[in-house]
């Protein structure tokens, strides 16, 4: 039982909010000393890469936009982008202890494998092609050392990046050689006997050449967890133990030489699960997913004497799945999933200035997907249910025109043009009018067309016809969405934004029971509307603080069931600060994130919570270029519990109480 009531903890996390809040109006009052002409550098407004496909001023960007830095990164402890995404603007996180899955604008779709979010890392797209997963927890293969920003673009982007890109963009950038400059080494442990350890090297040397490799290690025991739904003394009492296992590996490398950069990254996860899914044996470690994605590209990016640019690159990705499962047939016999996927590309982009106001964006992409093979067996004794190999080809075309009609009005428009040799082609617009104000304040109103094709997985899977089967004619689902978004400077350190949107989901795949025969299918059965509002406060005062304040409203609608849909929070807030204690020598990061009840898949609810995380940073307080830091995750060991799919037993699953993570890292 938690050391501290509900009530409590809500007096306490509504206080921390009142109190930045009141913080901030004050901060947007000062006066006195003025800034110097560094901390006004320092705080000039970000670029942001992936909200045009080219670098542009956040106010320029056409889209609601945040960046998370490699210093916030240190400042609040984040492990992995789950930790990111759980503190940004509209966003939240939800897991079934085998993977992580992001919400978004009151829709996270419970079995989706985030695969209605776009997923970069240096412009590459990171989504798979068997199931189009966005990978957020270990799985992921970018080492958090290794991460420069972190671009959350909201709303539709297919207009430039075409399928799965409906709520938003998120776009990794990772560091440069010149960013390290140096060998740099960590160990990390903490609860449930995790531990992480990796090396970084990183230099620009005097031929141009900028070269970074990461490499690192990661291994946890996990936990033994009780599920209610599993306890009879058959069953061990409801204990799933020894049952919670996991490991994982990252290797990158980047090198850049003139206009010339060769990227590449392998990162590998197995993990045991504890859950019982997918109707397997309960406490059985036997149960367990292995994810394997690696890529390789090089590109070509120059610039031109006559204000144009050009980018070409080459790729090549491959994803790999293997899942087992005991299950109690009798015997007890370990079935497999294996997917494996590859697949080639070429992009060409082509950006022109034409004069000092407007700007033309052209450019094209063709992927040959070699394969896209999903079988389904058993071990041994060995007999295969379900083996289907799958090759296919996408091609597009892109413009966009931004064009500055006059000082203080902007204008966007853009097209794309995608086609799909598994269900043919789509168009996706969008359109945007940017009104500068003031010097301080930008007035945004947004448009735009977004979908997501039907994905192998959905197309195709069955295993054997015991519990699901293919469905061959599915059509793409698709989301218009518009938006209001004004961004307002209160003062040199404080800036504020609010953002009004609406958006419709036609013909959305969803995973249903086919009365007809009891097997699960995907059908585009589903229609969602909703309405919200995000309303932020930020604060960066170099040395001083950095803190933010951010609530979203969102009222999400299945239209045909005329009811909120299910795993979407009415309300979100989330407040966080970083202060120095001691000169620049430690520092504290405090941030707390309240999350609304969400409804469940039978209709029951997920309670509301309130998550505090802690972090201490000491840097160069013991010995020059050591970095200590120590954090404490859900601070008040809140007891709460995430909605489940309909592969689980479970309705709702128990999340992680009070844990900890302790790091120390060394630059050479």
């Amino acid at each position: 039982m938690a050391w501290i009531s509900m009530q409590e903890l809500k007096s306490i996390a509504v206080g921390f909010f009142l109190a930045i809040c009141l913080l901030f109006v004050d901060m947007a009052e000062v006066t006195g000393e003025p800034l110097s002409a560094e901390d006004l550098a320092f705080m000039e407004m970000e670029d942001v890469f992936a909200a045009a496909k080219h670098v542009q001023e956040i106010r320029e960007a056409p889209a609601s936009v945040s960046v998370v830095s490699s210093e916030d990164i240190k400042r609040y402890g984040y492990r992995n982008l789950t930790d990111v995404l759980n503190n940004v603007m509209g966003f939240y996180t939800y897991s079934d202890r085998n993977y992580d899955y992001v919400g978004v604008r009151g829709f996270g779709r419970l079995g989706d494998y985030g695969n209605r979010i776009l997923q970069l890392v240096d412009g590459h797209t990171y989504n798979d092609n068997i199931y189009g997963s966005v990978f957020l927890g270990n799985e992921f293969g970018i080492d958090m050392d290794f991460i420069k920003r972190i671009e959350i673009v909201r709303g539709p982007g297919s207009a430039l990046y075409g399928s799965n890109a409906l709520f938003g963009v998120i776009n990794v950038v990772t560091k440069t050689g010149e960013d390290v400059d140096g060998l740099f080494t960590k160990v990390e442990g903490g609860s449930f006997d995790s531990y992480q350890g990796g090396v970084l090297y990183g230099k620009r040397f005097k031929n141009g050449l900028d070269l970074i490799f990461s490499f690192s290690l990661l291994g946890s025991d996990g936990q033994d967890h009780y599920f209610e739904e599993f306890d009879n003394p058959f069953l061990s009492d409801g204990w799933a133990r020894d049952a919670d296992r996991e490991k994982a590996r990252r290797f990158g490398i980047k090198a850049e030489y003139h206009d010339f950069r060769f990227l590449a990254n392998i990162g590998v996860r197995e993990k045991r699960v504890p859950t019982a899914s997918y109707e397997t044996v309960f406490n059985d470690n036997r149960f367990k997913t292995k994810d394997e994605r690696s890529f390789a590209e090089i590109s070509w990016d120059h610039s031109f004497e006559d204000n144009a640019e050009m980018m070409a690159r080459i790729y090549y990705d491959r994803y790999d799945f293997v899942g087992d499962y005991p299950w109690d047939y009798p015997p007890v016999t370990i079935n497999r999933d294996e997917s494996i996927g590859q697949w080639v590309g070429t992009e060409l982009k082509y950006l022109r200035g034409i004069g000092a106001s407007h700007s033309v964006s052209l450019g094209g992409e063709v992927i040959y997907h070699i394969d896209a093979d999903q079988e389904n067996r058993d071990v041994e004794p060995r007999e295969t249910y379900f083996d289907d190999e799958r090759n296919f080809t996408t091609w597009s075309v892109f413009m966009q025109d931004e064009w500055e009609v006059f000082s203080g009005l902007r204008l966007i428009g853009g097209l794309r043009y995608d086609h799909y040799s598994t269900f043919g082609e789509h168009f996706s617009p969008r359109v945007g009018i940017i009104g500068y104000l003031t010097r301080e304040s930008t007035l945004k109103l947004l448009y735009g067309q977004a979908f997501r094709s039907p994905n192998v997985y959905e197309l195709y899977y069955n295993d054997g016809n015991d519990t699901s089967k293919a469905n061959r004619d599915l059509d793409p689902e698709t989301l218009h969405t518009y938006e209001l978004l004004w961004e307002l400077e209160l003062s040199p350190v404080v800036k504020s934004s609010f953002s009004a949107f609406h958006y419709e989901i036609k013909d959305l795949i969803t995973q249903i029971e086919d009365p007809g025969d009891g097997l699960l299918q995907f059908q585009n059965v589903e229609r969602v509307e909703s309405d919200g509002v995000e309303v932020g406060l930020e604060a960066d005062w170099p040395g001083v603080i950095k803190g933010h304040i951010r609530y979203t409203y969102q009222d999400t609608v299945d239209e045909k069931k005329n009811r909120r849909l299910s795993n979407s929070p009415r309300h979100l807030v989330k407040s966080g600060v970083a202060v120095p204690i001691f000169k620049d020598k430690l520092s504290l990061g405090v941030q707390c994130r309240f999350m609304d009840d969400r409804s469940t898949r039978s209709d029951r609810h997920a309670d509301e919570s309130i998550i505090a995380d802690l972090n201490i940073l000491a840097h160069d307080m013991i010995i020059e270029d050591l970095d200590i830091s120590f954090g404490v995750f859900n601070l008040f060991d809140e007891d709460y519990s995430d909605p489940a799919s309909a592969i689980h037993v479970q309705d709702t699953i128990e999340q992680n109480g009070r844990n900890y993570w302790f790091k120390a890292s060394y630059l050479f």
